[in-house]
């Protein structure tokens, strides 16, 4: 438990951290894990790019993909080989349903 009465960005530790236009950090228990996130709507094709959603391309694909459809019951579905550092291809749900998506793992250029 914090045991000053006031709350602190890690901004104002970490001035670069302002000017990126982050205000605080998500630990993870290693070097070289990142999480991204993001919202899109199932392509007719499943495949979505991290360009075309502002995210990160991917260092390997040793990463996980957290779903969540908004839209419908069947969250999908990523198979390993359906992965690939700039994109991923989801199975299962009709193309239009609106999913949440959590990525963590490493990011291109990311030091391990």
């Amino acid at each position: 438990m914090a045991n000053s009465g006031m709350p602190k960005d890690m901004k104002d530790f970490i001035p670069v951290l302002g000017d990126q236009g982050v205000k605080n950090l998500v630990g993870t228990p290693k070097r070289g894990v990142s999480i991204q996130s993001f919202r899109v709507a199932m392509p007719a094709d499943g495949i979505v790019t991290f360009a075309a959603v502002g995210a990160e391309d991917m260092a390997d694909v040793n990463y996980q993909i957290y779903i969540h459809n908004h839209s419908g019951a069947n969250h999908g579905i990523v198979p390993n080989t359906d992965k690939t550092t700039t994109q991923f291809k989801v199975s299962g749900p009709p193309a239009g349903d609106l999913f949440d998506v959590i990525i963590v793992g490493a990011v291109k250029g990311q030091l391990k």
